[in-house]
């Protein structure tokens, strides 16, 4: 065909002859940012989001920008640096706790 080749080793040998796959290839410039895994994104209010570790024991709801998927998370440019820690397990019930904090005993 004419146009762009590219050429990928893929992960999972289960893909067929024939089979049409979608893959994308990053174009340009460089850009910086931070891969956040999938684990650590929720969703409320139509928004994802994820959160960051701001000091020990504080987290700070960052909003996702989801428009730039990878196979193992979001690639985010904006509201993260290298080295922050995101959580990534249990970020579910730190909204549920963020959104409708308790006052009363269990």
């Amino acid at each position: 065909m004419p146009g762009y080749s590219f050429f990928a080793t893929l992960k999972d040998g289960e893909v067929n002859e024939g089979e049409h796959l979608m893959a994308w290839t990053p174009v340009g410039a460089p850009e910086s940012g931070v891969l956040v895994p999938a684990a650590a994104a929720v969703m409320s209010a139509g928004k994802f989001w994820f959160y960051v570790e701001e000091k020990p024991g504080t987290f700070v709801r960052t909003e996702l920008d989801p428009s730039r998927p990878t196979p193992d998370g979001y690639f985010v440019k904006e509201g993260i640096s290298p080295g922050d820690k995101i959580v990534v397990a249990a970020a579910g019930q730190l909204l549920a706790r963020e959104t409708n904090p308790s006052t009363e005993a269990e």
